[in-house]
């Protein structure tokens, strides 16, 4: 499986990418190349990040595919991949809040305990309640779907980055795993993982029966932000908060 960043270089230097097309094969086919590639003028690349982080990775590595380094290789060739990778990092990372992402929030080590839950907070509650009643199957889907950011970036990609923040979340609420008790649980976090994207109203795929202007998951993040965690425990929806994750509201 092709993973990004993939590229092909010719051995004139000229360099074919495209932001959402990591396999090979379909680089070969956007930009009508001659896959067989019999003449052997072109050479497979994957550059990754050597730590497998997609967004804070300062160390990339070039990796030829199956074929290996043909003989006509130079270390121009080289600079070349590594200054496509630049341009697909400048596109990918456009649409990623990187900042938020290096600060993350733990919403029961940063935040005050909520003690006692108020309206306002019993009202988010409600809201996100709502978008889980329509089961409109948006949360992860809206965050790795190809459709979500169209002509910016599709499925792999997507799946990338998404992955990475995702994976950046868990690592910083480790301590939370035992409290999830099932689906909703994980949709609370990938509830927040959302917002750490830019994204139009409208790339939000499935959402379209969720009122909202901006980010349709927005009572998570504030629940989140204000040191509220929330989960779905047959029959009752729990508000967690502190240290210990204690129920504070059911």
């Amino acid at each position: 499986m092709c993973r990004a960043f993939g590229c092909i270089i010719h051995k004139s230097g000229k360099v074919y990418w495209k932001c959402g097309i990591d396999s090979h094969s379909g680089i070969f086919k956007e930009f009508k190349l001659d896959s067989d590639n019999k003449k052997g003028d072109y050479c497979q690349i994957e550059i990754l990040p050597d730590n497998g982080d997609y967004i804070f990775s300062d160390n990339w590595i070039l990796v030829f595919d199956e074929e290996g380094c043909p003989g006509w290789w130079k270390i121009s060739h080289e600079k070349h991949c590594f200054e496509a990778l630049e341009k697909w990092k400048k596109e990918v990372y456009s649409i990623v809040d990187r900042d938020k992402i290096k600060n993350l929030i733990d919403p029961f080590n940063d935040c005050p305990m909520v003690k006692k839950v108020n309206k306002s907070q019993i009202e988010l509650l409600k809201q996100w309640i709502d978008i889980q009643d329509k089961r409109v199957d948006a949360i992860l889907h809206s965050i790795k779907s190809p459709t979500t950011i169209q002509h910016s970036i599709r499925t792999s990609i997507r799946d990338s980055i998404g992955d990475s923040v995702e994976e950046s979340v868990w690592n910083s609420m480790e301590h939370i795993l035992k409290y999830s008790v099932d689906d909703y649980t994980d949709d609370f976090v990938f509830g927040y993982v959302g917002a750490m994207f830019h994204l139009k109203r409208n790339e939000w795929k499935n959402t379209d029966n969720i009122k909202s202007k901006d980010y349709p998951f927005i009572p998570v993040v504030k629940l989140w932000e204000q040191g509220l965690f929330c989960s779905f425990e047959r029959p009752n929806w729990n508000l967690h908060s502190g240290k210990y994750a204690e129920i504070v509201f059911r």
